[in-house]
């Protein structure tokens, strides 16, 4: 039994960390990134339409992979609430659960 406790808590610190980065990412690219893009926008109108598209491509990469990392930490951290009913996985699932919308915010279109 101790074993596989130290098993499942070996799984959620990766987890963690994995979507503490991604949550981390997808805060700078929410507050940090795309503010700055916007003013770049705004500041060369002539060519706003190829700053758009481009600004458009990154903040959609850049939600991909946020998507990604969460999802992964996301499967680190549910095996130990399945298996040993750890409590402190909860924690990074909620932490999935914000890293995941953060990364769908900026291909929805989605800005708060």
């Amino acid at each position: 039994m101790n074993l596989i406790h130290k098993a499942m808590k070996t799984l959620f610190i990766p987890g963690l960390f994995l979507l503490l980065m991604s949550l981390a990412s997808g805060l700078y690219n929410r507050y940090i990134y795309i503010p700055k893009v916007n003013a770049i926008e705004k500041k060369y109108d002539e060519l706003s339409f190829l700053v758009h598209q481009e600004m458009q491509n990154t903040q959609t990469l850049i939600g991909n992979v946020i998507i990604v990392t969460a999802v992964a930490g996301f499967i680190l951290c549910i095996a130990p609430v399945v298996k040993t009913k750890i409590s402190h996985s909860v924690i990074g699932i909620l932490c999935a659960l914000g890293a995941i919308l953060l990364g769908l915010m900026p291909g929805a279109g989605i800005f708060f």
